[in-house]
């Protein structure tokens, strides 16, 4: 399926719609980032063709793994519910369950939409689950050092042809003990493509540490902690400005990605290279 991203950031931060809902589709963002797996054809074709032009970040993703996720999310948001009814009212039941608006809202439009009880039979583990990401998230970092070595180069003028995009950074990055991502060029390669529609957001996650990375479901007070992210909107504000702060600088590196509509670029520093990496630059050949 694809999933457009520039639609879900849309919804995530419009207030007009319900809480749960725009948290459900936070979840799902980011579960999108991390399963991520390459452009669709147009996209890419695009994206090479004119960056200017205000077309949708969207990225491919396998539509059980983003189904089984919507599910989860929507499951551990009417446990927190009914554990608030229990608390309200000293019980649980069906009858008292439909009296809240939030909980009838999720049920409805999205447990039974999304297959209801006989689909809930089928999903994973949530440790298989977690683990499952948890291996995404393990390539998906190697992929944000890939884009830390191209925001932190800066082109010599007197080499016109290295202006350190990706093909550079694939071999600097594999080959340099400082970046250490323990794997060959021709990996990196490998999880470049499934990685980069959405590739400007690794290095904001990995590096910079915004809470982006999926919740595990297999922990406790995922509903609250989910929620807590969904309400942070200074936080989410920051996160998106600086995704397009991280494009507009790879426009400039030869990369192809797209900008989300709306959001000014903010201003972002970046550390120069480490002396090893400059000296495995000025041997570079492409």
């Amino acid at each position: 399926m694809l999933f457009n991203v520039t639609r879900a950031v849309n919804f995530i931060l419009d207030d007009r719609k319900s809480r749960y809902f725009r948290a459900i589709k936070l979840f799902e963002l980011h579960v999108a980032i991390c399963l991520a797996n390459g452009y669709p054809r147009t996209s890419r074709m695009a994206a090479s063709q004119d960056n200017s032009l205000p077309s949708p970040v969207v990225v491919r993703v396998s539509q059980r793994k983003m189904y089984n996720a919507r599910m989860f999310a929507t499951i551990k948001l009417m446990e927190h519910l009914e554990q608030r009814v229990k608390e309200e009212w000293g019980t649980i039941s069906a009858d008292i369950l439909t009296w809240d608006p939030e909980w009838t809202k999720l049920f409805d439009k999205k447990f039974v939409r999304c297959g209801g009880f006989s689909r809930a039979r089928y999903l994973p583990h949530v440790v298989d689950y977690d683990i499952e990401l948890w291996e995404a998230k393990r390539k998906a970092k190697k992929v944000a050092q890939l884009i830390d070595f191209s925001l932190r180069f800066e082109p010599d003028a007197t080499k016109p042809k290295q202006i350190g995009g990706i093909t550079m950074a694939r071999t600097i990055v594999a080959e340099s003990n400082y970046f250490d991502v323990g794997c060959t060029e021709r990996t990196l390669e490998t999880y470049w493509k499934k990685f980069e529609p959405v590739a400007a957001f690794l290095p904001l996650i990995f590096l910079k540490k915004y809470p982006a990375l999926p919740l595990r479901l297999s922990k406790t007070k995922f509903a609250e902690k989910l929620l807590a992210r969904l309400d942070d909107r200074d936080t989410l504000l920051s996160f998106f400005a600086e995704y397009n702060a991280t494009v507009a600088r790879l426009k400039a590196r030869g990369y192809g990605l797209r900008s989300l509509a709306g959001f000014p670029a903010s201003e972002i520093a970046f550390d120069p290279l480490p002396q090893e990496v400059l000296e495995a630059v000025q041997g570079y050949t492409a």
